[in-house]
C-alpha cells in the first residue's frame, strides 16, 4: 500500500475543481487519481468478500469481477517503489539517511498504530468480536515487524512489505549504492523464486525475498529511466503492458502470480508518467485528494465495513443497498481519517524533524 503524496504543494495551482501541474520537479497529480482508483478496488474486493456472508445472502456471479480489487494492492507497490525514487532524485534538499528514514516511519506508523492498536485492543478486550479468533500478534501489529504471527489489523500485511522496502532504500542510500542494491535484491528474489523447495525459517527473510516486492523494484527503474531522460515510446509501453497482462492470465491469473501483473502496471505507469510531463495536464481535484486519502481510507476500511454491514443487516437491507452505502462510508470515513488526523499529524512530527535539525545545525556554527 503506497503511502507517499500530497497535492497540498506549492508548485500546483487550482482551476475550479482540477489541479493544474507544471514543472519537471511537480507532483505526478495522474499518481493522485490512481492511487484513489486502487484504494476504492481493494475496498470492493473485501466488500464484495464480506457482504454476502454478513448479510446471509448468495454472492451474485458478477461479485467476482470485484474480488480482483487486490490488484491495487500491485498498482500501490508500484507506485510506492516509482515515488520513493522520484522524490528522491528531484528533491531540492540532500536527502540524507537519517531525514528519509523519519519520514518514511512517520508516514507510515503514525497514521497506522492508532488503528492498528485499537483494533488489537477491541480483539483482546472482545474475544467474540468478528476475526478476534484469528492469530495475530502484538509485535507484530505495533512494530510491524515479520515474524510468525501477522498485526492485528489484516490489511497491514502490505505494511511490512512497505517498512522493508523503505528501510532497504535508505540502507543503499547510505551506502550509495541505490542502482546495484536493487539489481542484487531482484536477483536474489528470483533466484529464491527458482529454488522455490527451499525453506528460510525465518519470517523476515521470507518476506524479504517475497516475490511481490519485486514490484518495488519495477516502479524503482521506472523512476530511474525516467528521470535520467531514457523514456520508452507509448507504442512499446503499451506493447509491454499488453504482454505482461497476456502471460498472467495464460499462467491463470493467480494471486500468487500478481507481480506479473505488476510489472504490466510498471509499463503504463512510464506511460502515464512522461504523458503528464510532457504535457499541459489537469487533474480532478475531488479524484487527487481520494488519492491524498487513499491511505487512511485503506487503514479503517474494514473496522467500519465491520461495523456497517451488521447495522445494515439488523435493518434487513438488500444486498445492493448495503453494498452501495458502505462503500460510502468507508471512503467518508477515510477522507475524515486523512483530513483529521493523518495529514496534520503526519506534517507536524516532519516539521518536529525540521526544527530539530535546525536547532542541531545552529549548535554546531
Amino acid at each position: 500500500m503506497i503511502v507517499a503524496g500530497n497535492a497540498d504543494r506549492p508548485d500546483a495551482t487550482r482551476n475550479g475543481n482540477c489541479v493544474t501541474t507544471t514543472g519537471k520537479t511537480r507532483q505526478i497529480y495522474s499518481l493522485q487519481v490512481g492511487r484513489a482508483v486502487a484504494a476504492v478496488a481493494v475496498l470492493l474486493h473485501h466488500l464484495a468478500v464480506d457482504a454476502p456472508p454478513l448479510l446471509g445472502v448468495d454472492e451474485p456471479r458478477f461479485f467476482q469481477v470485484f474480488h480482483f480489487g487486490y490488484l491495487g494492492v500491485d498498482f500501490f507497490f508500484v507506485l510506492s517503489g516509482f515515488i520513493i525514487c522520484y522524490s528522491t532524485i528531484n528533491s531540492k534538499r540532500e536527502t540524507t539517511f537519517i531525514r528519509f528514514a523519519w519520514m518514511r516511519i512517520n508516514r507510515i506508523f503514525t497514521p497506522y498504530l492508532p488503528v492498528g492498536v485499537a483494533m488489537a485492543v477491541a480483539y483482546t478486550m472482545l474475544p467474540g468480536l468478528s476475526n478476534s479468533a484469528r492469530s495475530w500478534g502484538w509485535l507484530t501489529t505495533v512494530t510491524l515487524i515479520p515474524t510468525e504471527l501477522p498485526p492485528a489489523l489484516s490489511v497491514a500485511w502490505t505494511l511490512k512489505h512497505e517498512i522493508m522496502f523503505y528501510l532497504f532504500f535508505a540502507v543503499c542510500l547510505r551506502i550509495g549504492k541505490l542502482e546495484k542494491g536493487f539489481i542484487v535484491w531482484a536477483s536474489m528474489i528470483v533466484l529464491s523464486m527458482v529454488a522455490s523447495n527451499v525453506d528460510f525459517e525465518s519470517p523476515v527473510l521470507d518476506q524479504f525475498l517475497s516475490p511481490i516486492n519485486l514490484e518495488f523494484v519495477f516502479g524503482f527503474f521506472v523512476a530511474r529511466l525516467i528521470a535520467h531522460d531514457k523514456s520508452m515510446r507509448p507504442i512499446r509501453c503499451i506493447l509491454g503492458a499488453a504482454i505482461m497482462l497476456g502471460v498472467w492470465c495464460f499462467l491463470g491469473a493467480e494471486r500468487s502470480e500478481s507481480w506479473i501483473f505488476g510489472l504490466a502496471i510498471a509499463f503504463l505507469l512510464h506511460l502515464i508518467v512522461t504523458n503528464e510531463l510532457q504535457l499541459e495536464y489537469e487533474s480532478p481535484g475531488a479524484l487527487v485528494y481520494l488519492g491524498n486519502a487513499s491511505y487512511s481510507i485503506y487503514l479503517v476500511h474494514l473496522p467500519v465495513m465491520a461495523v456497517s454491514l451488521r447495522l445494515l443487516h439488523r435493518f434487513e437491507s438488500s444486498l445492493g443497498g448495503a453494498f452501495g452505502l458502505t462503500a460510502a462510508a468507508c471512503m467518508i470515513a477515510g477522507c475524515v481519517y486523512h483530513s483529521t488526523f493523518e495529514s496534520p499529524a503526519v506534517r507536524f512530527f516532519n516539521r518536529q524533524l525540521d526544527i530539530r535539525a535546525k536547532w542541531i545545525l545552529g549548535n554546531r556554527r
